[in-house]
C-alpha cells in the first residue's frame, strides 16, 4: 500500500462526528482503528493515535514536531474545553492534571 508523505498537518475535528474524524486520522496515520461505544472513547482513542504516531509525524514534518499531547494540553486556555477522551488520554501519560 502506498502512504503519501504529509504537507501539512492540522487537526481542527470541528464536528460532532468525532467517530468519522477518528476512523479519517486511523487511515491517515496507518493506525487500527477500534470500536467505540460512546463518544469520549473516540475522543481518547484519536488522541491516542496521534500521540503514538508524533515520532513518525515529526521525522517526515517539521510543523509535527509541535503538534504534540504536551502541547496541546499546555496549549488549552481552560482544561475545559478540551473534549473528555482526549482529557482522559492527557491525564494517562501525564501531560495534563
Amino acid at each position: 500500500m502506498h502512504k503519501s508523505r504529509l504537507a501539512g498537518f492540522i487537526i481542527d475535528c470541528r464536528t460532532d462526528d468525532l467517530e468519522k474524524a477518528a476512523r479519517f486520522w486511523s487511515q491517515a496515520l496507518g493506525y487500527p482503528l477500534k470500536d467505540s461505544s460512546s463518544p469520549e472513547d473516540t475522543g481518547y482513542r484519536l488522541a491516542r493515535a496521534l500521540h503514538q504516531a508524533e515520532p513518525a509525524l515529526a521525522a517526515k514534518l517539521d510543523q509535527a514536531r509541535e503538534t504534540t499531547a504536551a502541547n496541546t494540553a499546555a496549549a488549552a486556555p481552560d482544561p475545559a474545553l478540551i473534549h473528555p477522551g482526549v482529557t482522559r488520554f492527557l491525564k494517562e501519560i501525564g501531560a495534563l492534571r
